[in-house]
């Protein structure tokens, strides 16, 4: 059976996949995308792709692999440079291999064998959009943990183990001591505190106010040091967040140690369905 091979048509469908790819990896490192160099990369890469049409069938299939592998490097490197080149061959190397994966498995289950052009360009938009939406999850999760730090809260007999999160848009300080404030759930707080300060806690909470005139009685309460600070936050009013003071704070992971270290009381419900109990501050790191 003889086949016939439209150059034309493989170069520009090749052209406008290549340029679709480049695109999502740019948006995926968060670059600027330059549309020029966008276009220039996809163009060497289905340029590349013809020439390798030419290649005889007697060649060893190990080198076609290679020169396939190179092609995908070229179109990288003219597009992205060199900084970060790895990284983005990777991350478009894997979103080829996940899109024709799921156009495979589509056609093997439909058992298209022939589709029109437009089902193809159908058919790579959803796995291209299944595709980033992969990528993307994985990418977040995986910064999600890397910014997870354990903690160990050591407050007199006590100690709590919790996990936070590295939010670099916190700058909660506390002005009466000058340090970065670690921000924890009640849950967290309660238990590295005794009973009678958590009752100190539930009469803040129901009153709003601290009372000093207990805190004069109360040497527990004199050690923990029970104060308010306030605070801002983008699209919410500000407000007061009750404070005290812990004796030890250890950050796994980093090997620091903070003594005499503010902690913030939040609600419950800020932390609600996330894998950590608290937000730390990058000073504390």
């Amino acid at each position: 059976m003889r086949i016939t091979l439209y150059l034309d048509i493989i170069f520009c469908i090749n052209l406008f996949a290549n340029f679709v790819i480049l695109c999502l990896v740019s948006c995926i490192h968060r670059e600027r995308i330059k549309y020029l160099r966008l276009f220039a990369g996809a163009a060497f890469g289905a340029g590349l792709l013809i020439l390798f049409l030419y290649i005889p069938r007697s060649v060893p299939k190990v080198t076609g692999i290679i020169c396939l592998v190179g092609s995908s490097m070229g179109t990288v490197f003219v597009t992205f440079g060199k900084k970060g080149f790895i990284r983005k061959w990777f991350c478009s190397t894997t979103i080829l291999f996940l899109t024709g994966s799921i156009m495979n498995y589509v056609k093997m289950m439909t058992n298209q064998t022939v589709l029109t052009f437009c089902g193809w360009l159908v058919l790579f938009m959803t796995c291209i959009g299944i595709t980033a939406a992969l990528v993307c999850g994985v990418r977040r999760n995986a910064r999600l943990v890397e910014n997870i730090y354990p903690v160990e809260i050591c407050n007199a007999d006590r100690k709590v183990y919790c996990r936070v999160f590295l939010d670099t848009g916190l700058f909660l300080t506390d002005p009466l001591f000058g340090k970065p404030v670690l921000l924890v759930s009640r849950s967290i707080a309660v238990s590295c505190l005794k009973e009678e300060d958590c009752r100190f806690i539930e009469a803040y909470e129901k009153n709003g106010i601290i009372d000093y005139s207990q805190m004069l009685r109360d040497s527990t309460l004199q050690k923990n040091c029970f104060h308010e600070i306030a605070f801002s936050s983008v699209g919410n009013p500000s407000g007061k967040l009750l404070c005290f003071l812990i004796d030890e704070l250890k950050v796994g992971g980093k090997d620091c140690i903070h003594r005499k270290q503010p902690v913030a009381v939040a609600p419950n419900d800020l932390f609600q369905g996330a894998e950590y109990q608290g937000l730390i501050h990058r000073d504390c790191l």
